[in-house]
């Protein structure tokens, strides 16, 4: 998972539950050590996670997307 760009949904205690919306789907959150994550900020990928908390449902295409254009953003640089 090194250098793998994944959306929050959620964080219990010291553990992270992730998706890329491909992989791992909404469905089947990966859950990860907070210590082992670097964190960044996106508008859109933010906004996804935020809907995410509130309940929304949010498709694993739209979350794969999001990350994908931040990936493409990142390689740019």
């Amino acid at each position: 998972d090194d250098g793998q760009i994944f959306l929050v949904v959620k964080v219990e205690g010291k553990f992270a539950y992730l998706t890329d919306g491909k992989i791992r789907k909404i469905q089947s959150l990966k859950k990860k050590n907070v210590k082992h994550l670097e964190k960044f900020s996106n508008a859109s990928i933010i906004e996804l996670a935020e809907k995410i908390d509130r309940g929304l449902s949010v498709g694993n295409k739209r979350v794969y997307l999001a990350i994908r254009t931040e990936k493409e953003k990142i390689q740019e640089d």
